[in-house]
Formats: structure tokens, C-alpha cells, sequence
């Protein structure tokens, strides 16, 4: 079983970690609707402020405010492939 398997005492493979330049938010909304995605875009004044990168692509990432709140928004580009029928 894997949990009988588990190794705690090996370096770990994968090591997230924060960068120092990363864009500071309240909050972080990711949604699989790309009408929601066009009606934020544009209802709202937003600006990218990062890029995630996968195997299927560029994600942009938009930073909109709202009640005074720095809201991250995205995406994803998986998302926009299956939609598209890639």
C-alpha cells in the first residue's frame, strides 16, 4: 500500500516555494466558464499580472479589484483546449 511505502527521510523531487516578485493577492478565483471569463474581462479594469505555464500552455493571470480587495483571475488552459474540442 503507499502509505506503507512512504519515504520521509529522501530529499523531496518537488519543492514549491513562493517567489519574492510574486504578485500579492486577497484572493484567487479560477473559473472553467469562458463567459464568465468575457464578462470579467469586461466589466472590470484588468491587468495581467502573471503567467502560468503547463504542458497545454500559457494560462494569463488578471488582477481585477473589487471592495478594495486585489483579486487574482484566471482561466485555466486546459480548460479553453477541451472547450474547443483540442
Amino acid at each position: 500500500m503507499v502509505t506503507e511505502a512512504f519515504d520521509n527521510q529522501s530529499n523531496a523531487i518537488i519543492n514549491p516555494c513562493r517567489k519574492e516578485n510574486a504578485p500579492r493577492v486577497d484572493a484567487c478565483i479560477m473559473t472553467f466558464s469562458y463567459k464568465i471569463e468575457e464578462f470579467v474581462l469586461a466589466s472590470y479594469e484588468c491587468e495581467e499580472i502573471a503567467s502560468l505555464w503547463s504542458a497545454t500552455g500559457r494560462t494569463p493571470v488578471y488582477g481585477i479589484r473589487y471592495k478594495g480587495k486585489r483579486v487574482a483571475f484566471l482561466r485555466p488552459m486546459w480548460v479553453r483546449l477541451r472547450a474547443s474540442g483540442q
